[in-house]
């Protein structure tokens, strides 16, 4: 529960982290990433940030495409 904002350089590693990892992440660990998102937030960033995870498709889940093709 800390107050304090983050500098602009934590976002951007956060930017980055999702970026990278977006493929690698379990849905339980896009929920948790959600929730950090929520609690320290950026005007420009964090939509970005938001973006990128909620548009991902997580480690064992099936995309959309992918469904159909079956």
């Amino acid at each position: 529960n800390d107050e304090r904002a983050m500098p602009v350089l934590w976002h951007q590693s956060f930017l980055v982290f999702a970026q990278r990892y977006k493929q690698d992440l379990t849905p339980e660990q896009k929920d948790a990433l959600l929730g950090v998102m929520k609690a320290k937030t950026h005007e420009l960033i964090t939509p970005e940030i938001r973006r990128e995870i909620v548009n991902s498709v997580a480690r064992g889940e099936i995309m959309d495409t992918e469904m159909m093709e079956l």
